[in-house]
C-alpha cells in the first residue's frame, strides 16, 4: 500500500513537469519571451516538487498511525448498580384521577349455623293462696225482699200544645243597606217555637244574615238582613211556627 500511494506521487510530478515543458515550448510561439518561459516554468517545478514532499509526508505518517494503532480491547465489567434516587417533589405529582363507578354488589354471604337452644329458665315459686270470701246473703229476684222502695212520683209535665200554625211575610231589604224584618204569631197561637228564612236563588251572593231568632216576647220570628247589591231591594220572606 505505500509503494502504490509512492508510485502515484512520482507519477503526478512527471505528469506535471511535462505539462510545465509543453508550456515553455508553445510560449514563444504565441509571443512570450523565452526568459520569461524559463523562469515560470522552474518556479511552477519547484512548486509542484514541494507539494509533492508534503503530500507524500502526510500519506507516511498516516500510514504510520494505522500500523501502530492497537487492536479494541475486550469490554469491561458492567458497573455497581447506583443509589436510588430521592422522590419527586409534590409540584411533579399529576393529578388525581376521577372518581370511578361503583362497584356491583357483592354476592350474599352464606347463613350462619344455628345456634345451640338456651337452658330453660328456672320456674317461679307459685303465689300463696288468698283467704276465702265471704259467702254473701242469696237473693232471688222473685223474692220480694231483694226489691229496693219504690220512688216518688214525679212533677206533673206542662201540657202539650192543642195546635200549630205556620205564619209567613214577605219582606225585603233596600239597596246597599241592613234592615231588621219580622212575622208575628196571630192572637189564637200566640207562642212560637219556631222560625227562618227563604231567600231567592238569584239574591244568594248580595244576602247576608247577620240575625236569626224569636222576637223577646216569644211571639213571633225576627231576622235581621244586610243587602250588600248596588241596584235592586232584597226580597226575602220570614215564617214562624206558632202553637196554642
Amino acid at each position: 500500500m505505500k509503494d502504490g500511494r509512492r508510485r502515484r506521487l512520482i507519477f503526478l510530478a512527471l505528469l506535471t513537469t511535462a505539462a510545465l515543458l509543453s508550456a515553455s515550448m508553445l510560449a514563444p510561439a504565441f509571443g512570450a519571451p523565452k526568459a520569461v518561459s524559463a523562469v515560470s516554468l522552474a518556479k511552477k517545478l519547484a512548486r509542484t516538487t514541494k507539494v509533492a514532499k508534503r503530500a507524500d509526508r502526510n500519506a507516511k505518517r498516516a500510514i504510520a498511525g494505522l500500523q501502530n494503532a492497537g487492536a479494541t480491547g475486550p469490554q469491561g465489567p458492567k458497573g455497581d448498580k447506583g443509589d436510588k434516587g430521592e422522590p419527586g417533589t409534590a409540584a411533579n405529582q399529576g393529578a388525581p384521577g376521577p372518581k370511578g363507578d361503583k362497584g356491583d354488589d357483592g354476592d350474599p354471604g352464606a347463613p350462619g349455623a344455628k345456634g345451640d337452644k338456651g337452658d330453660d329458665g328456672t320456674p317461679g315459686t307459685p303465689g300463696a293462696t288468698g283467704d276465702k270470701g265471704d259467702k254473701g246473703d242469696a237473693c232471688l229476684s222473685s223474692d220480694p225482699a231483694c226489691k229496693g222502695p219504690k220512688g216518688d212520683t214525679g212533677d206533673r209535665g206542662p201540657a202539650g200544645f192543642k195546635d200549630t200554625t205556620v205564619v209567613t211575610a214577605a219582606v225585603s231589604t233596600p239597596v246597599s243597606n241592613v234592615e231588621t224584618d219580622f212575622v208575628a204569631c196571630p192572637p189564637s197561637h200566640p207562642d212560637v217555637v219556631g222560625g227562618g228564612y227563604e231567600i231567592p236563588d238569584a239574591y244568594q251572593n248580595v244576602a247576608q244574615v247577620l240575625q236569626d231568632r224569636p222576637l223577646g216576647g216569644e211571639d213571633g220570628w225576627a231576622v235581621r238582613m244586610s243587602n250588600h247589591g248596588n241596584s235592586l231591594a232584597l226580597p226575602y220572606t220570614i215564617w214562624a211556627v206558632c202553637v196554642q
